[in-house]
């Protein structure tokens, strides 16, 4: 392993940990049965959010690892959230979820996402699997 200086501000950016990510891993599960969700028996729909698509691998493979699950339990679901508004758009569905408990595209034709270019600029921003980041947002979130 190779020795690699870095500042505050490349962590998380340019920097991946791996052991950090475990750290967290780990406390979440610690924490699970006991402060986080005590009356349940099985990990609850979780979202990670991760930084890249390399990212997101390295995450996967520590929670698979360290939950001691397979391929089904934990999923990668990607868009280009690098982009500002992608996370926008995102932030927005949580919100309507949040309120509404669901979304469906038609939704997205109305206040507030009409302001953002309704459906059609959703499409343009997710591309031809729009309905599938509709579909897992509202198993995820709603769960």
């Amino acid at each position: 392993m190779s020795h690699m200086d870095y500042t505050a501000s490349n962590m998380d950016r340019d920097v991946v940990n791996p052991s950090q990510i475990r750290t967290v891993i780990r406390t979440f599960k610690e924490c699970l049965p006991t402060q986080l969700f005590p009356h349940r028996h099985e990990v609850p729909k979780t979202l990670i959010f991760a930084k890249t698509d390399s990212h997101a691998d390295d995450i996967i493979q520590i929670v698979r690892e360290e939950l001691g699950e397979g391929n089904e339990f934990c999923q990668k679901i990607t868009c280009q959230a690098d982009r500002p508004e992608t996370v926008e758009w995102l932030r927005l569905i949580k919100d309507h979820i949040a309120v509404s408990l669901s979304i469906e595209p038609q939704d997205l034709d109305l206040s507030p996402f009409d302001r953002k270019g309704g459906l059609g600029r959703f499409y343009d921003v997710f591309g031809a699997e729009y309905e599938k980041v509709l579909w897992e947002m509202n198993v995820e979130l709603v769960a």
